[in-house]
């Protein structure tokens, strides 16, 4: 399926094919506890335009926004908004 390079970077990869909706939640969930750290500008960059210690933090969103979706059943229906 995939070669395996040296060079391969997941992070990078999954990022960079996201879309904007998705960048702009974990930039925004970056800035949550690092107030300032991203601008609403930066939000279509690709992975490779922040520095390293931006990068770290993109990282660190993207997993905890990955161990949330591990811990959702699934589609929620519009119905369950009827109480």
């Amino acid at each position: 399926m995939f070669s395996k390079c040296r060079n391969r970077n997941r992070a990078r990869e999954f990022f960079n094919r996201q879309s904007d909706d998705y960048k702009f939640c974990i930039l925004t969930l970056v800035n949550r506890n690092n107030p300032g750290k991203f601008s609403i500008g930066e939000v279509g960059e690709d992975f490779e335009f922040f520095d390293l210690h931006r990068r770290e933090l993109i990282i660190q969103a993207m997993n905890l926004i990955n161990r949330w979706g591990e811990l959702l059943p699934g589609k929620f229906k519009l119905s369950d908004s009827i109480i």
